[in-house]
């Protein structure tokens, strides 16, 4: 158990909103089955950092004696299926803000000059923890954690040749804005680009569909900066697609961040063919063909990261569009624990992928974080007991420990054919990227019905709609029932900034949204962003999963062998104890881990409690 130390500096960090109540519980149900005290676990999980740690013991010291946070209640007893919530859990308060100490500085105070930043490079200001504020002739000032640091203003004034004269700024504050202002200056290096600069070859000489032209001006450093300030930027603002449009008067860039998409910066129309050129050659696509749709792939390190990039090029009204999906080779798997299961379900997904046979599939659509689920189940799955074959298009996470097979359809490597070979390899466990097929899925079956655990993952709206989707495949009714044992539908929605969340109460369109009545509303603590530095005024960082897991027992499995449709297998689901996708959403509103706004836009239409 944990000490009553453990629990007051686990109160303080709900009290600072580091963590909410909901995860505090989590953190102590994965102690008490760790054996660790609170602390370790925290920091095991990634729920708080060493930094976190320091902020909620500094708030301690500060702090008048208090009431304690009451905890929160286990989300499967303040729900049921067929009423809303009986208690309220009470909103963690927004951080306080941080103390200066005397003699220190606020970067509110001065206006950060483009300039200055061009003199030092973001690696040396995150390494010393210092920002360039304003530069002249021949002096440049600059913020700075440790303002007697001489190693850093050598550093700076050897780069400069300027005389430093240095502010001391409180060091969260100061890296907030390292963050801040290095990415909006790396965009704005983009736009500044002089496309008459002359630079080195990058390697063009000889490619086909190259003309003379075309070449000279991509061997040229322009082109070659923008593209790779693009990529940079988007990696270091931790952006999955990077979207490169031609609009007519210009050409947009847009990053999808946390799943939104937001416009960065906007290109001349006369850079438009020149950067997608030396995309497609870095992609290895057909530079000389505009009119088809390619599909291609590079890898680049960027701050000692290796990072792969799976590049598609469509042909549009203005011109070719390109589109570049980010994997960061260096990103570890995510375990369970961390994303985001009510404990509940949590602990009925560990018993399906405990089980030596049967398929268990993940569904939802494009970008909802399946393959994400998949490996962090894989992740606990793994060991040394254990065959453990994946196919994949492509290998999103290379994995110790498993055998990963991609697919590579030019020489009739398809899911089909793989899975084929993998049944002659002694496998426990497989995962299949995908069942697009009948040829794939009849293999899969077969896989689950002959002693492997199969987990795949399926495009349906939810998890009752799985099993009439394979029927529609062309799998049998009867095999569908005997071999699935569990479907768990998933959707991402922006988890709310733990530092500017703040309660609220809904609003008259998100009870339309979300199909509550007044009286069901009163139910749920609401929850809204406002905005802060710390995540750029959206009010949101990072996402969270919302899960629908379906269990097949025997009503289900009877249900489905007499060729029940999806609805009416929905019905027997609930009424059998599933949590639905809008069940989960209001847990998550109400613990101040998203929004109404959020759950609203992915809720299956038609959703019940």
């Amino acid at each position: 158990m944990a000490t009553l130390d453990d629990e007051q500096l686990a109160s303080a960090l709900v009290s600072i909103g580091v963590i909410s109540a909901l995860e505090l519980q989590q953190a102590r149900e994965m102690q008490e089955a760790e054996g660790k005290n609170l602390v370790q676990t925290l920091l095991g999980s990634g729920m708080v950092s060493a930094h976190d740690i320091a902020r909620a013991t500094e708030a301690m010291a500060d702090a008048q004696p208090q009431e304690p946070q009451p905890e929160a209640s286990d989300e499967s007893e303040a729900f049921e299926a067929t009423e809303m919530l009986d208690q309220q859990v009470s909103e963690p308060p927004a951080a306080p803000p941080r103390k200066r100490r005397k003699g220190q500085a606020s970067l509110d105070d001065y206006e950060i000059d483009p300039l200055a930043l061009q003199d030092v490079p973001r690696s040396v200001a995150e390494q010393y923890t210092l920002l360039p504020i304003q530069v002249s002739q021949d002096r440049i000032l600059v913020a700075m954690a440790d303002s007697t640091d001489v190693f850093a203003m050598d550093e700076v004034r050897s780069r400069t040749g300027k005389r430093v004269e240095p502010i001391e700024v409180d060091e969260e504050e100061l890296r907030r804005a390292i963050e801040q202002f290095y990415s909006t200056h790396a965009r704005s290096k983009v736009k500044m680009v002089d496309t008459q600069d002359l630079g080195v070859a990058v390697g063009t000489a000889g490619v086909e569909g190259v003309d003379d032209s075309l070449a000279e001006m991509l061997d040229q450093a322009p082109v070659v900066r923008i593209v790779q300030e693009i990529v940079k930027d988007a990696v270091r603002m931790n952006a999955s697609d990077i979207h490169i449009e031609p609009r007519g008067e210009h050409v947009t860039v847009r990053y999808r961040l946390d799943g939104q998409l937001n416009v960065v910066t906007e290109l001349p129309t006369d850079m438009h063919r020149y950067v997608l050129s030396r995309i497609k050659i870095l992609a290895g696509e057909d530079i000389a063909e505009t009119r088809k749709p390619q599909d291609g792939r590079f890898a680049t390190i960027v701050d000692d990261r290796p990072i792969d990039l799976r590049v598609s090029t469509l042909p549009t009204y203005w011109g070719e569009k390109a589109v570049l999906r980010i994997l960061d080779k260096s990103r570890t798997l995510v375990s369970l624990n961390q994303l985001g299961f009510r404990p509940d379900t949590q602990k009925e997904f560990d018993t399906l992928i405990a089980r030596k046979q049967g398929m268990i599939l993940v569904t939802g659509p494009t970008g909802s974080g399946k393959t994400t689920t998949l490996y962090a189940s894989l992740h606990k799955l793994n060991d040394d007991t254990k065959n453990i074959t994946t196919v994949e298009e492509p290998v999103e996470y290379e994995v110790e420990g498993l055998n990963q097979v991609a697919v590579n359809e030019a020489v009739d490597l398809t899911f089909a054919t793989a899975l084929r070979s993998i049944l002659r390899q002694d496998p426990d466990v497989i995962l299949i990227g995908e069942i697009r097929d009948l040829d794939t899925a009849q293999m899969a079956f077969r896989a689950s019905l002959t002693g492997h655990l199969v987990l795949s993952t399926l495009h349906t709206n939810d998890a009752p709609s799985a099993a009439t989707r394979l029927v529609d495949i062309g799998i049998p009714a009867y095999i569908t029932a005997s071999s699935l044992i569990g479907v768990l539908a998933q959707r991402l929605v922006r988890r709310l900034c733990k530092r500017c969340r703040e309660a609220c109460d809904a609003t008259e369109a998100e009870l339309d949204a979300l199909q509550l009545s007044k009286e069901q509303a009163t139910k749920v603590q609401f929850h809204r962003a406002r905005g802060c530095q710390h995540c750029r005024n959206t009010g949101y960082s990072g996402r969270v999963a919302l899960y629908e897991l379906m269990a097949i027992n025997p009503e289900i499995r009877g249900a489905i062998t007499t060729g029940m449709n999806a609805a009416e297998l929905r019905q027997i689901a609930i009424k059998t104890g599933m949590r639905t996708l809008k069940y989960d959403g209001l847990a998550k509103i109400h613990n101040g881990i998203t929004s109404a706004h959020e759950v609203a836009g992915v809720m299956f239409a038609g959703d019940e409690v």
